[in-house]
């Protein structure tokens, strides 16, 4: 019997390798590897990313879906499909006490007969779907038919004069409570605008800044407001990240504009902010 070579040995292993990749390189050009997926991010998950903010969200075209034939590639999208129609623009989110984004304020446009003032629609229903030739751009979808929107509940907007947020009396001292038994640092029916630009207070009562940016946890629940400390007209500015859990807002007693205080002194929050410029 004739004995195999060291050389036909090395050939036979070479071989294998190349079969191997070979059969790598036909699996990941397969449809399988190319499927498109399967859920889609609603607008509190995807904000909880880094790419995306709440200002890029607001005036955002919300697209509705004309028909219901055949099945969705959420990865081919480019641009807004010929069966999809502009069915309003987001004004605003309505963000709930303990910081969870529950509202989309959708204005008049597209193909609805919305009321000019809006309508409050529940945010589980809008979806986010990611540009597949540029990754910082998206686009906002309604998950349902038009008529739902049609029969959203209005939203009537703030009062002349008032913000969006129902007015609770402002208690002085180390931390300015709400009154009444609060589910959360916040007021109800607050929205995203409401809170951005937002004064911010110590507990010994001095002006430090205001409310620049939300972040979200992966759970698209609001987990911290940045507040902007120092600079001049904007310029300057240190954004200090303060967890929600040691922010209140509250209202003055004499009905003045909404305020958010931190349960802690002007020389902790001079601290934090020597610490983000380090």
């Amino acid at each position: 019997m004739t004995g195999t070579s060291l050389s036909d040995l090395e050939s036979e292993k070479t071989m294998r390798k190349l079969l191997t990749i070979a059969a790598v390189m036909a699996i990941a050009a397969s449809p399988l590897a190319a499927q498109p997926k399967a859920e889609l991010d609603g607008i509190p998950q995807a904000l909880a990313r880094d790419d995306i903010t709440i200002a890029d969200m607001i005036e955002r075209t919300v697209h509705v879906r004309t028909d219901d034939e055949g099945t969705i590639d959420w990865t081919e999208w480019t641009s807004v499909p010929d069966n999809w129609e502009a069915g309003g623009v987001i004004d605003d989110l309505i963000v709930g006490q303990g910081g969870d984004l529950q509202y989309v304020i959708l204005s008049q446009g597209g193909i609805l007969d919305l009321r000019a003032d809006g309508v409050r629609v529940d945010i589980e229903r809008f979806g986010v779907v990611g540009d597949a030739d540029d990754p910082g751009e998206f686009f906002v979808i309604y998950i349902g038919p038009p008529a739902e929107l049609e029969n959203a509940r209005s939203y009537e907007g703030p009062a002349e004069g008032q913000t969006s947020a129902t007015s609770q009396p402002y208690q002085q001292g180390a931390q300015a409570a709400q009154t009444g038994a609060a589910s959360g640092p916040l007021i109800a029916d607050m929205t995203a605008e409401d809170l951005q630009g937002m004064p911010v207070y110590t507990s010994d009562g001095e002006r430090v800044g205001e409310i620049g940016q939300l972040r979200l946890g992966e759970d698209g629940v609001i987990t911290h407001a940045v507040v902007d400390m120092g600079g001049f007209l904007g310029l300057g500015e240190t954004p200090v990240p303060v967890s929600l859990e040691r922010l209140t807002v509250a209202q003055p007693e004499d009905g003045g504009e909404l305020r958010a205080h931190v349960d802690m002194t002007e020389d902790e929050m001079r601290q934090l902010k020597n610490e983000a410029n380090q």
